[in-house]
Protein backbone atom coordinates (compact mmCIF):
# COMPACT_ATOMS: atom_id res chain seq x y z
CA UNK A 1 0.00 0.00 0.00
CA UNK A 2 0.55 3.66 -1.16
CA UNK A 3 0.07 6.56 0.85
CA UNK A 4 -1.24 9.42 -1.49
CA UNK A 5 -3.02 12.99 -1.19
CA UNK A 6 -5.81 13.33 -3.28
CA UNK A 7 -7.06 17.35 -5.17
CA UNK A 8 -10.09 16.55 -2.98
CA UNK A 9 -7.81 16.86 0.19
CA UNK A 10 -7.35 20.52 -0.24
CA UNK A 11 -11.25 21.15 -1.15
CA UNK A 12 -11.22 24.27 0.10
CA UNK A 13 -7.88 25.85 -0.92
CA UNK A 14 -9.08 24.40 -4.47
CA UNK A 15 -12.75 25.54 -4.54
CA UNK A 16 -16.40 24.27 -4.84
CA UNK A 17 -19.75 25.57 -5.87
CA UNK A 18 -20.79 28.18 -3.63
CA UNK A 19 -16.97 28.89 -2.43
CA UNK A 20 -14.13 29.60 -4.30
CA UNK A 21 -11.08 31.43 -3.03
CA UNK A 22 -9.17 34.45 -4.27
CA UNK A 23 -6.53 32.53 -6.14
CA UNK A 24 -7.90 28.53 -5.99
CA UNK A 25 -4.66 26.09 -5.71
CA UNK A 26 -3.45 24.94 -9.15
CA UNK A 27 -2.99 21.33 -9.91
CA UNK A 28 1.41 22.44 -9.67
CA UNK A 29 0.44 23.03 -6.25
CA UNK A 30 -1.22 19.98 -5.08
CA UNK A 31 1.69 18.14 -6.42
CA UNK A 32 4.45 20.73 -4.67
CA UNK A 33 2.52 19.58 -1.70
CA UNK A 34 2.98 16.20 -2.23
CA UNK A 35 7.01 16.61 -2.57
CA UNK A 36 6.84 18.51 0.49
CA UNK A 37 5.16 15.98 2.41
CA UNK A 38 7.13 12.72 0.79
CA UNK A 39 3.89 11.83 -0.49
CA UNK A 40 4.41 9.16 -3.78
CA UNK A 41 1.01 8.92 -4.87
CA UNK A 42 -1.38 12.21 -6.23
CA UNK A 43 -4.99 11.65 -7.40
CA UNK A 44 -6.22 14.61 -9.44
CA UNK A 45 -10.06 14.30 -9.21
CA UNK A 46 -13.18 16.25 -11.02
CA UNK A 47 -12.74 19.11 -8.11
CA UNK A 48 -10.13 20.16 -10.36
CA UNK A 49 -10.68 18.97 -14.21
CA UNK A 50 -7.56 18.17 -15.89
CA UNK A 51 -9.71 18.22 -19.21
CA UNK A 52 -9.75 21.99 -18.70
CA UNK A 53 -5.90 22.60 -19.38
CA UNK A 54 -3.86 22.67 -22.14
CA UNK A 55 -2.01 19.78 -23.15
CA UNK A 56 1.53 21.54 -22.76
CA UNK A 57 0.52 21.72 -19.07
CA UNK A 58 -0.51 17.90 -18.51
CA UNK A 59 2.94 17.08 -20.74
CA UNK A 60 4.44 19.53 -17.40
CA UNK A 61 2.31 17.73 -15.20
CA UNK A 62 3.92 14.08 -16.67
CA UNK A 63 7.57 15.10 -16.71
CA UNK A 64 7.50 16.70 -13.05
CA UNK A 65 5.75 13.69 -11.67
CA UNK A 66 8.05 11.28 -13.59
CA UNK A 67 11.30 12.76 -12.58
CA UNK A 68 9.92 12.50 -9.29
CA UNK A 69 8.72 9.21 -9.17
CA UNK A 70 5.29 10.18 -8.30
CA UNK A 71 2.45 7.81 -9.71
CA UNK A 72 -0.71 9.88 -10.75
CA UNK A 73 -4.26 8.72 -10.69
CA UNK A 74 -6.75 10.72 -12.68
CA UNK A 75 -10.80 11.28 -11.82
CA UNK A 76 -13.36 12.61 -12.96
CA UNK A 77 -17.14 13.40 -13.18
CA UNK A 78 -19.97 11.71 -15.29
CA UNK A 79 -19.56 8.54 -17.74
CA UNK A 80 -20.82 10.26 -20.74
CA UNK A 81 -18.56 8.65 -23.76
CA UNK A 82 -16.61 11.50 -24.61
CA UNK A 83 -15.70 12.05 -21.28
CA UNK A 84 -14.69 9.00 -20.39
CA UNK A 85 -12.66 8.77 -24.03
CA UNK A 86 -10.77 12.23 -23.06
CA UNK A 87 -9.59 10.65 -19.39
CA UNK A 88 -8.86 7.16 -20.75
CA UNK A 89 -6.52 9.37 -23.20
CA UNK A 90 -5.36 11.67 -20.03
CA UNK A 91 -4.51 8.80 -18.30
CA UNK A 92 -2.52 7.26 -20.81
CA UNK A 93 -0.52 10.73 -21.23
CA UNK A 94 0.01 11.39 -17.11
CA UNK A 95 0.69 7.14 -16.81
CA UNK A 96 -2.23 7.01 -14.38
CA UNK A 97 -3.16 3.05 -13.88
CA UNK A 98 -6.66 4.74 -12.19
CA UNK A 99 -9.28 6.54 -13.99
CA UNK A 100 -11.85 7.10 -10.91
CA UNK A 101 -15.47 8.30 -12.16
CA UNK A 102 -18.31 9.90 -10.51
CA UNK A 103 -21.56 8.15 -12.31
CA UNK A 104 -23.48 11.60 -11.65
CA UNK A 105 -23.02 14.89 -13.05
CA UNK A 106 -25.47 18.56 -12.38
CA UNK A 107 -27.00 17.49 -15.92
CA UNK A 108 -27.07 13.94 -15.88
CA UNK A 109 -28.56 11.19 -13.30
CA UNK A 110 -28.40 8.18 -14.66
CA UNK A 111 -31.31 5.59 -13.31
CA UNK A 112 -30.45 2.23 -11.51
Amino acid sequence: MKLGISSYTYTWAIGIHGYYPEKPMSVFEVLDKAVELGIKVVQIADNLPLDKISGAEIESIRKFTSALNISMEVGTRGIQNDNLLTYLDLAKRLNSSIVRVVIDTADHHPEE
